[in-house]
């Protein structure tokens, strides 16, 4: 681990130490090949996240460098701060004024761009920049989003807690997310099973990735998953239509709206045809060929039953399909995605309306 000499890098050593592995320090500063020999995960705590004692954006070029290039390590976790994605919004503009997050967001991309070539997956947390010190054996939770949505300082044992649970968990490989206080405070300490339900309920949100959930008061999850998939059916009506093409499917409590490259001949409004496709299309045409359609993506829309995490029913809207051949991730359909949304958020209000 790198930055041990910060509070929560001495909790987290004590976690994993107390979960049965061994742990390490590691000197950013004088790391050099053959330090992480043996290592199968390095956590990486940093200055902005941690306080004095935590690697410093600088260091992080030297830090990687070290990463042996066997294979060998297959886990490197990074725990940043708020704010590096939303340097144009406040506070975060403030706290940028000398270019802090601006560094920040290039040590990220470290870790993504330079250290991912070396090792199985890696993981960036992001928190509040001055977490919340708790007693040494508190079980605090805190709240989970992707990528750079949440703000505020969580309980230090939360975030440490997230920490150790990245290093095994499927949702994590390859993540970006925030962690933050509850909402409100509630259920800030939970213990046992109901600890397990809401670290489970937490992570699901980083499978697709989540983009989208909403409690229901009345309806069944069975009567909104039939809601949903008549709902949907708009999308393909004239004058209702999406700038992206798309596909309807049918699942298991809902509907998965596939967003399609080129069906029929359509594009996405943004995308510029490349020579190659061009040539392709004109040669498909000529034939009497039409291009045939295929998934760039899609949405998986499902009505959940309760649970002892979720309590109530609940919508749930995450991202599928995301996986291109061969490696990569597609490009997310930015405005047709916020556009599904914002009319599945007044669809439901219409719904739940007509349930009372």
């Amino acid at each position: 681990m790198a930055g041990c000499g910060t509070p929560i890098g001495t909790r987290v050593l004590q976690m994993i130490s107390d979960a049965g592995f061994q742990a390490a320090e590691v000197d950013p500063k004088s790391a050099a090949a053959g330090a992480l020999v043996g290592a199968s995960a390095l956590i990486v705590i940093s200055e902005a996240a941690g306080g004095k004692g935590g690697v410093q954006p600088e260091a992080m070029k030297q830090l990687m460098a070290s990463v042996p290039d066997d294979g060998s390590l297959l886990r490197l976790v990074y725990l940043s701060t708020h704010g590096v994605e939303r340097t144009d919004k406040m506070p975060f503009n403030m706290q940028n004024l000398f270019g802090q997050l601006d560094k920040l967001r290039a040590a990220e991309q470290e870790v993504q761009l330079r250290a991912l070539k070396r090792i199985a997956s890696y993981t960036v947390v992001r928190v509040g920049s001055k977490l919340v010190e708790d007693e040494a054996d508190a079980c605090a939770v805190c709240e989970l989003a992707p990528g750079d949505a949440l703000q505020g300082d969580a309980p230090a044992s939360a975030v440490g807690g997230v920490l150790v649970q990245t290093l095994s968990l499927q949702s994590a490989i390859n993540a970006t997310l925030s962690a933050a206080p509850m909402p409100g405070g509630a259920g800030s300490t939970l213990a046992g099973a109901d600890a397990e339900a809401h670290w489970d309920d937490q992570w699901l949100k980083l499978s697709g990735p989540e983009v989208y959930r909403r409690g229901l008061v009345k309806p069944s999850a069975a009567d909104t998953a039939i809601f949903l998939r008549e709902w949907s059916q708009g999308f393909l009506k004239d004058g209702q239509q999406l700038t992206t093409p798309i596909e309807l499917e049918e699942v298991e409590d809902g509907v998965q709206l596939r967003f399609m490259s080129k069906g029929g001949g359509y594009r996405d409004f943004d995308d510029e045809e490349t020579d190659d496709e061009k040539w392709a299309a004109a040669s498909a045409a000529a034939k009497g060929k039409k291009p045939r359609a295929t998934s760039d993506g899609a949405l998986l829309i499902v009505a959940e039953a309760a649970s002892a995490a979720a309590g109530g029913p609940r919508v749930r809207v995450a991202r599928a399909e995301m996986e291109i051949e061969g490696g990569g991730t597609r490009i997310v359909k930015e405005m047709s995605e916020s556009e599904v949304l914002t009319r599945l958020d007044k669809g439901l209000d219409a719904f739940e309306k007509a349930q009372r």
